[in-house]
């Protein structure tokens, strides 16, 4: 922080400039002085965090140009967040933390003549410190599949970014999946029912912004029903049709 440099404003008085009934003359003065200040303060927040950013809380530093008194922590402004941790370092020097609770971006704010300098000159208007918030970002896709009826079926996604905590929500040819809400959704036995276009909406719940995944699409390959509501699977059915068949040409031999 660069020093301010004023000019004081002075009266002197010199020797013997007068006398007294006897005609001795004075003594100089003590010379009278006094700083004239005007200048206002200027104020700006800065902070390490990157813009977009993940970071939080974020730290910010508040810089005055000179030292100044009265600037307190419900001074600052907050906008999509909270201020906390609010401490005076010194010399014009304050520090706290922004933390975001809503959509981007995170703001904060010093108006004008919330502090004033040794002279009382309030200070200037800060220009607004703003953070963008970095989204969540799909780092693996569901994948499509095919499965026989009865069969398990699971889709995945990865996810990285944002503030945190993430959720999920898996869906169904557009339609909400009742306790589909972890990051992976699995089908223990797939039916015909289940067929149809899987996403994931996944959002940041500090932030409110969400993305949604590609989509994947499952495929169910009808079973032969059977007894006790049970699904003979093609690919068993399969499986039994070529072993009965290999039993036959052996006893053809």
């Amino acid at each position: 922080m660069a020093a301010l440099i004023w000019t004081p404003v002075t009266v002197d008085i010199p020797a013997d400039i007068a006398t007294d009934s006897a005609g001795n003359g004075n003594m100089a003065a003590d010379q009278f002085s006094r700083t004239y200040d005007t200048i206002r303060p200027t104020v700006a927040m800065s902070s390490l965090a990157p813009d977009p950013t993940n970071t939080s809380p974020i730290l910010v530093t508040v810089t005055f140009s000179e030292t100044v008194v009265g600037f307190l922590a419900t001074d600052i402004v907050p906008g999509n967040g909270t201020v906390d941790n609010f401490v005076d370092v010194g010399s014009g020097l304050y520090t706290f933390d922004l933390t975001p609770t809503g959509e981007s971006p995170v703001t904060a704010d010093i108006a004008a003549d919330i502090a004033a300098d040794a002279a009382g000159n309030g200070n200037l208007v800060a220009t607004q410190f703003s953070r963008m918030l970095v989204p969540p970002t799909i780092t693996q896709q569901p994948v499509s599949q095919t499965v026989s009826q009865g069969q398990p079926a699971t889709f995945t996604v990865g996810v990285s970014g944002g503030i945190g905590p993430i959720s999920y929500q898996w869906r169904r040819d557009s339609m909400d999946l009742s306790g589909a809400d972890q990051s992976a959704y699995s089908i223990a036995s797939a039916q015909m029912g289940d067929q149809g276009s899987y996403t994931c909406l996944v959002t940041d719940e500090t932030s409110a912004m969400f993305v949604e995944s590609d989509a994947a699409i499952l495929n169910v390959i009808p079973g032969l029903p059977i007894a006790g509501g049970l699904v003979l699977s093609a690919a068993v059915l399969a499986a039994g049709l070529a072993g009965i068949l290999r039993l036959r040409r052996r006893k053809k031999e």
